[in-house]
């Protein structure tokens, strides 16, 4: 390990941690970390229970090492961040993250020539699976910082020649709206997240036709995907996201018996294939899969006949309000066509006999809270009165507390509403 990570001290994390390694020497035996046996330390400096490396190691013996190594192996136990619901930990072997990588630099087209920015950190598929290996597999660059910033991000990109961008929404907005963007020349990108600088042929003309997939921690990244990663999609597919990927089986069940739906019909999404965890780490297989090897993976949604798939939510976030489901994602599409309305956020809060109540944390397009007032007014239009959020809070993005993955932090945000009466429109909004 290094000694410090974007200024943090990570060593000084591991003591916190293990309160008995500030008094061990280089060969540890500790109750708390029963199998931690030696940390080496980059660095001069080395605390007293780092342990020091050979020089160097022979030829024969990595050569020996690599040959045991075969595709069934476990090559990494990602985290899930917990945004709704406690950590898990996934396990994926070589061939399941490898193949991955190596399907998504083909779809994609990457060669040496590329160079891939990224901010994620690759300790979570995002960033593991859809840069690093992808890169590794492809001969691509990963361009990366230790820290985001955005104008610091641009020099890279620029300088670079960066022909792939892979960020999270906030910072491909973070990245748009710098105030050198307009001066920047990107014009080497040719695909990823930040839209405002592809080629106009790969340019969508509204965010709902982008082309996009739906992935999980538990596959490793996508396991849907459109067609043509560049392709424009045509105004009958806006708001999908693609087929299954090869090597992947999809199917819809039923949420009260759990037996396949016809096309067309609503239910949880199940899956398996070649891209599919090995396990949760610690748990029984028969905990984690159906008998016959299907995963629940929580998500909502239908498939068409057209073969691609529509996702309508998550069950875990579904909002179950004086009897009736509302689906978080339904009402978020509903607030992101107003035009008062940059970004939003849907969740349920508890509401007593109701159950939960819907919930909503809105970003204004501008600084102008009266016209939020009117949001509830427009949405009728488009929602049943039930779906309508009877709690609003106006937000500056900056604000909202968001997960070390960049995900918003549910919890943080239904205890904003913990002494919010109801109907209230509360907040406060920092001026552009």
């Amino acid at each position: 390990m290094g000694p410090t990570f974007a200024n943090e001290p990570l060593t000084d994390r591991l003591e916190s941690a293990f309160p008995k390694l500030a008094r061990s020497g280089p060969h540890l035996v500790m109750e708390a970390a029963p199998f931690l046996r030696w940390v080496h330390v980059e660095a001069m400096a080395a605390p007293k229970w780092s342990r020091d490396l050979p020089l160097s190691v022979p030829e024969g013996l990595m050569q020996a090492a690599e040959s045991e190594v075969v595709s069934a192996d476990a090559l990494a136990i990602v985290n899930t961040s917990g945004a709704t619901a406690a950590p898990k930990a996934v396990v994926h072997t070589h061939g399941s993250l490898v193949r991955h990588a190596a399907l998504i630099a083909s779809r994609r087209g990457l060669t040496p020539d590329d160079r891939i920015y990224s901010p994620m950190p690759f300790f979570w598929v995002g960033g593991l699976t859809m840069v690093l290996i992808t890169a590794l597999v492809s001969g691509a660059g990963a361009v990366i910082q230790q820290r985001f910033e955005p104008g610091e991000a641009l020099d890279l990109i620029e300088r670079e020649k960066v022909t792939q961008i892979a960020c999270w929404p906030t910072a491909s907005r973070q990245l748009a709206e710098h105030p050198t963007f307009s001066r920047r020349d990107l014009s080497a990108v040719r695909g990823g997240t930040l839209t405002e600088v592809l080629p106009l042929k790969y340019r969508p003309p509204t965010p709902d036709r982008a082309p996009v997939a739906l992935g999980m921690t538990e596959t490793g990244g996508p396991h849907t995907g459109p067609d043509n990663d560049y392709q424009v999609l045509p105004e009958s597919l806006s708001r999908t996201f693609g087929r299954s990927l090869p090597g992947m089986e999809h199917t819809i069940v039923s949420l009260d018996t759990g037996s396949k739906l016809p096309v067309g019909e609503e239910g949880e999404l199940v899956l398996r294939g070649a891209f599919l965890m090995e396990g949760l780490y610690k748990r029984e297989r028969h905990d984690t899969f159906t008998p016959d090897g299907w995963y629940k993976t929580g998500d909502l949604g239908w498939f068409g006949s057209d073969g691609h798939l529509r996702f309508t939510g998550r069950r875990t976030g579904m909002i179950k309000t004086a009897g009736s489901n509302v689906s978080p994602a339904e009402v978020e599409v509903a607030l992101l066509g107003l035009p008062e309305v940059r970004s939003a956020i849907v969740f349920g809060i508890p509401a007593g006999d109701r159950g939960e109540d819907v919930a909503a944390v809105v970003v204004p397009e501008l600084s102008d809270l009266p016209a939020m007032l009117d949001l509830r007014s427009a949405l009728r239009a488009q929602l049943a009165s039930y779906k309508i959020p009877r709690h609003l809070k106006v937000m500056a993005e900056g604000d909202i507390p968001v997960l070390a993955t960049g995900k918003p932090d549910l919890v943080a945000l239904r205890d904003l509403f913990r002494n919010q009466a109801d109907g209230e429109v509360a907040g406060s909004v920092s001026t552009n």
